[in-house]
């Protein structure tokens, strides 16, 4: 499994990237960042996920990273993971709020690309 992470910047999360076919490896490594025993079933979509717990680092599972469409679908796994932060720290999407999505998303994706 190839870990990768991205500092927030903004807010002192840290986003992190677990790719891997492997189910398994990706939800014991979510536990243990999260300091939790679940199994992540209500989250898991066919090819990439995002778990998150309120207040914790989210984790991003991608089953490959490497052509377009999976750095297309990392975007939006990305969006998920901010506004989890976002949330956790009270700012809710708004035409007051979006250049800080905007910016996060950039930000975490350039890290993660």
């Amino acid at each position: 499994m190839k870990i990768k992470k991205a500092k927030v910047g903004l807010f002192p999360f840290i986003v992190y990237l677990c790719i891997t076919p492997d189910r398994n490896k990706v939800i014991k490594f979510a536990n243990k960042i999260h300091g939790t025993n679940r199994d992540y079933e209500e989250v898991w979509g066919m090819q990439a996920s995002t778990f998150m717990v309120s207040g914790k680092n989210p984790v991003i599972w991608m089953s490959s990273l490497k052509c377009k469409s999976d750095y297309a679908l990392l975007a939006h796994e990305v969006f998920h993971a901010v506004y989890n932060i976002t949330l956790t720290v009270g700012i809710n999407l708004s035409p007051d709020s979006e250049e800080v999505f905007a910016y996060m998303i950039e930000n975490i994706m350039y890290q993660l690309s």
